[in-house]
């Protein structure tokens, strides 16, 4: 991933991209909404190095931050790979098979929730960057890019504390911690 910081072409080192072949080796839904979030943080990271100067270090840090979700992302989108092919062996009485089914869902949930998270900092960062560009005088390009960075922590958060369970439920803050049966993985 490259992005053009003070006129000069810089290699960000911290975050790898999910590459084309790794997103084909995911069952689906999970390779459609991986590869949206994946495709709008490339074109996010495109739009941040055409941004003003000014706004550069702010967007490049909000870009990175996005692109550092995509990790604990992609590894959920395994998950729901191996639950999809697990369901594939198991007859659909089996017990295990509803498990596994209902599992599978949560993560395509969990994944559809990104998606739409990375659509709505795409708008966000594109609003940020227009406002800058016209300068108009009611203009906040701040406060909106404020906003920006108060979406990605909660997206952070989320995919903090999701860890690596096993399709379950997102624990939130405000919730109680669920009881986990170790034997059912």
């Amino acid at each position: 991933m490259w992005l053009v910081r003070a006129n000069r072409d810089v290699r960000r080192t911290d975050t790898p991209t999910i590459s084309p072949q790794a997103l084909a080796g995911l069952a689906e839904p999970y390779r459609s909404l991986l590869g949206e979030a994946v495709q709008l943080e490339r074109t996010l990271n495109a739009e941040i190095a055409q941004a003003p100067e000014v706004l550069r270090p702010s967007l490049s840090e909000l870009g990175g931050r996005v692109a550092r979700v995509l990790g604990p992302a992609y590894r959920k989108a395994q998950q729901g790979t191996q639950l999809k092919a697990q369901m594939i062996r198991l007859e659909p009485t089996d017990p295990q098979h509803a498990v596994a089914a209902e599992r599978a869902r949560n993560i395509e949930q969990e994944l559809r929730e990104l998606s739409g998270q990375a659509r709505e900092l795409y708008s966000r960062t594109l609003r940020v960057i227009d406002e800058a560009q016209r300068l108009e005088p009611h203009a906040d390009p701040q406060h909106e890019l404020g906003e920006a960075m108060d979406q990605v922590t909660a997206l952070e958060e989320v995919f903090r504390d999701l860890g690596d369970t096993f399709g379950e439920p997102a624990r939130h803050p405000t919730s109680p911690k669920s009881s986990r049966d170790p034997s059912a993985d």
